[in-house]
């Protein structure tokens, strides 16, 4: 409630939409059709222009989401949906994202180009947050670097993107080149 009462003429994201209780979903549901909502403990309703952003890892059909999701909801999200391939179908993005998570803690701060490589060798089963997790891991244990580089927590990360299965995805990461 709070969230959405401080976004006023903003944006929310919300994630994993499809894993939001029935309760909270039917909310959602009610504030997009009608662009507002009763806070907890209020009531009257009150009146936001928020633009909402929902996403989901979980695969929906056509004919009225998932299990998980009401048909209503994802009828309503569907009609403005739009579908982002997997990080390892668009790695032509991963530069462009490299920068700005890096962005997001430290300006100036980069990748060398054997990071870089290792990188663009990843499957990335776990999407931006697979690679998320890798620039936390090298962006910690080189804490001075300007550059970051494949050291071994590193390779470890990479690595362990190869242990994640993700349905419809197969790993892949050449460990035969070095990282």
């Amino acid at each position: 409630d709070a969230l959405l009462l401080r976004a006023q003429s903003g944006t929310v994201f919300l994630d994993e939409v499809g894993e939001m209780d029935e309760a909270v979903q039917r909310r959602l549901l009610h504030l997009l059709q009608t662009g507002s909502f009763t806070p907890t403990g209020e009531s009257a309703e009150v009146r936001v222009t928020t633009r909402i952003i929902a996403a989901t890892n979980r695969e929906v059909d056509a004919f009225g989401g998932s299990e998980h999701m009401l048909p209503e909801l994802y009828a309503f999200l569907s009609e403005r949906a739009v579908k982002l391939p997997a990080l390892r179908e668009r790695k032509e993005d991963l530069g462009v994202l490299v920068r700005v998570l890096l962005g997001r803690r430290a300006a100036g701060l980069d990748v060398t180009p054997d990071l870089m490589a290792a990188l663009l060798s990843a499957h990335w089963p776990l999407n931006i947050r697979g690679l998320v997790d890798v620039l936390k891991t090298a962006r910690t244990t080189q804490p001075k670097a300007s550059r970051l580089d494949v050291a071994s927590a590193v390779r470890t990360a990479l690595e362990a993107q190869l242990s994640v299965h993700v349905p419809g995805s197969s790993p892949h990461l050449d460990l035969r080149k070095p990282l």
